[in-house]
């Protein structure tokens, strides 16, 4: 939960293979998919979605 925090914080400044490797994921593919069974979204689509 802290990392998808942090990826909401900085999701506006960086490019989602910059988070992945800030992150420290191995590579983006692993990111994208790790980030998609924890929200059901992927990065991108997590970013678009209006935050409450």
């Amino acid at each position: 939960m802290q990392k998808l925090s942090f990826f909401t914080s900085i999701s506006s400044y960086y490019s989602i293979s910059d988070i992945s490797m800030l992150l420290q994921f191995s590579d983006q593919s692993y990111f994208t998919s790790s980030f998609k069974k924890f929200t059901g979204l992927t990065p991108s689509q997590y970013h678009k979605k209006p935050q409450n």
